[in-house]
């Protein structure tokens, strides 16, 4: 993407500039670079309001840029400003017919209420929304976790018990928010006292944690020295020879 940055600024085409930007700021939010994500969104999002013209799916490409927006938002749990920004996009979608997207939308917004302390609500969207299919594990993940939050324990396990099976089947894959899932499984093994599932989900847990924060210590040392320095430099350079045009005139 770094390299597809570059190639997009030479060529000066405003669509590869705004997807990257978009691209760039997503991958951020997924690796605990949640300020810079913000950040890097709401350029994207300045960025496609001065090329509007460039852009004939104007409506597509706003709607996708501020969905990223929100989610970086909910990373960096500024929750309430998550769900302004949500709330537009539903409405977004909603105009353009985006069901698949309005879909993803009210999960997201479920997700934020359970940060928020709102269980049910959480509980009742998901049920409602969620895609029933592996690759939305995530969906079993948060239901586990509202049904623990609200003293449901047995429903809290069978849910989470899910996400491990899953996780199992595609071969442990690189996960942001599965560890406290564990945490409570290893909690729950050691309380009935099963050493055997108690050593299973810690070792799932360190594993996990040693992952997390490999990844995120690698994508913030190539983004940051590869991304984020040259183009606060770019900025500034500009913002010099604007002042220095002005002064002159």
């Amino acid at each position: 993407l770094i390299l597809s940055w570059e190639l997009a600024k030479q060529s000066r085409k405003p669509r590869r500039i705004f997807a990257i930007l978009v691209a760039i700021s997503s991958i951020k939010s997924h690796f605990a670079q949640e300020n810079e994500s913000t950040v890097l969104a709401k350029k994207a999002i300045t960025f496609l309001q001065k090329e509007r013209s460039s852009f004939s799916d104007y409506e597509e490409q706003s709607l996708w840029a501020n969905s990223v927006l929100a989610r970086s938002y909910a990373h960096s749990k500024e929750l309430d400003s998550a769900l302004l920004i949500v709330e537009k996009c539903v409405k977004q979608a909603t105009r353009l017919n985006h069901y698949e997207e309005y879909v993803d939308l009210r999960v997201l917004e479920a997700k934020i209420n359970y940060y928020k302390g709102k269980y049910q609500y959480c509980i009742d969207t998901l049920n409602k929304y969620a895609k029933r299919i592996p690759e939305d594990l995530d969906d079993f993940y948060y239901l586990g976790m509202a049904f623990n939050k609200s003293d449901r324990t047995q429903q809290s396990i069978s849910h989470l018990i899910i996400v491990d099976s899953l996780l199992k089947v595609k071969g442990y894959p690189l996960r942001d928010n599965v560890t406290e899932g564990y945490q409570f499984l290893l909690n729950q093994a050691i309380e009935n006292k099963d050493e055997t599932k108690a050593n299973e989900y810690l070792q799932k847990l360190v594993y996990y944690d040693s992952l997390l924060h490999a990844t995120r210590a690698a994508v913030r040392k190539i983004t940051l020295e590869d991304f984020d320095i040259p183009l606060e430099k770019e900025e500034k350079a500009y913002l010099f020879s604007a002042l220095e045009q002005k002064s002159s005139n």
